[in-house]
């Protein structure tokens, strides 16, 4: 209660004497800030020190004096911003005085010098450094910190704080501390750099192996019965069906070969044509455009290797077939029809 007259008195005494010549205030501001600091004196009153700081901040910006500013301080006190509070005292004591101004001022000054070093222990202290990073923004209760600032002592009020640092290369910490009266509390921020995006392949999509084309063959007339003379027997005959049998089968496995393969080919390429949009693909697909290629390859080479066999195997079959007709005295007339090719033999 002391304090409060104490203080009452003080601010009362301010609008009891002239003002300076450099601020000199009009009339009407004088009694506009003896109204707002009255206001102030009765929200101390209440206890409502919100208030009270704010009419004699207005007060003291209508007419300034130290005792106006040093009711504003002890109302940063009360309401726990002693940052604020040890700011404002800070500024009562570097007053410049003239030797003619009030008592009340120069008692307000050595008030405030008291008060300053009454608060000096209560003050609280966190120390904010990041790691993972030499350049990153960092963030104090909604409030950037200059990079200076970072890795050394800061005054805060006592109570819980809310720090986040962010990365210039990317990545984003954050972390929340409490503070005591007198404390003094560390902080790191460890900021990791994302993940790096997978990297996109491009694809180069072919089109599908073609299926080989099939030369229509025309129909064949039969010509006349041509006697044959059966000839000495050839050595050899036995040797060329052999051949031929066996050209027909690798021939006819490498038209199954091709098949297979071509039909993979046609399911990788609806799911490359998915997966793989602009023709580029993730490196998910890799294997599977390397499926598709291989399998195209194998596809094209078994359709033309095979095609080349059989129609070898046909060749030497037919030869073979010719000379065996020849040993026994056939005769063969070539014959067609409802789709087929055949031959009449007499003996």
């Amino acid at each position: 209660m002391k304090y409060r007259r104490l203080l009452a008195a003080l601010t009362v005494a301010t609008f009891l004497v002239p003002s300076r010549a450099e601020a000199d205030p009009s009339d009407a501001d004088r009694v506009a800030a003896r109204a707002l600091a009255a206001d102030a004196h009765h929200a101390v009153d209440a206890k409502d020190y919100a208030t009270a700081a704010e009419r004699f901040a207005r007060a003291d910006a209508l007419v300034h004096a130290p005792t106006l500013m040093l009711g504003l301080a002890r109302a940063r006190v009360e309401l726990g911003q002693l940052v604020a509070a040890r700011d404002v005292y800070a500024q009562i004591l570097q007053e410049d005085l003239p030797a003619t101004s009030p008592k009340s001022f120069f008692e307000a000054v050595e008030l405030a010098r008291t008060e300053l070093a009454a608060l000096a222990p209560r003050m609280a202290w966190v120390t904010l450094t990041v790691s993972g990073t030499a350049n990153a923004k960092v963030v104090l209760d909604g409030i950037a910190l200059p990079s200076d600032a970072i890795g050394v002592r800061r005054a805060v009020d006592p109570g819980k704080h809310v720090v986040t640092a962010t990365g210039a290369e990317g990545g984003r910490a954050e972390a929340t501390v409490t503070v005591g009266e007198g404390k003094t509390e560390a902080v790191t921020l460890e900021l990791k750099l994302p993940a790096p995006e997978p990297a996109v392949v491009p694809l180069a999509v072919p089109a599908p192996a073609a299926k080989p084309e099939v030369t229509p063959v025309a129909p064949l007339t039969s010509p006349p019965p041509v006697a044959l003379v059966t000839p000495a027997p050839e050595p050899k005959t036995s040797a060329r069906k052999t051949v031929a049998v066996a050209s027909l089968s690798v021939g006819a496995a490498g038209l199954v070969l091709g098949g297979v393969m071509g039909g993979l080919v046609l399911n990788l390429h609806g799911t490359l044509a998915e997966g793989c949009p602009k023709g580029r693909c993730p490196a998910s697909l890799v294997p599977k455009l390397d499926s598709y290629n291989t399998f195209g390859l194998v596809s094209t080479v078994g359709f033309l290797a095979g095609g080349a066999l059989a129609g070898v195997g046909v060749v030497l079959l037919a030869t073979a077939a010719k000379n065996d007709e020849a040993r026994v005295g056939l005769t063969v007339s070539p014959t067609s029809g409802g789709g087929m090719l055949g031959a009449v033999g007499r003996f």
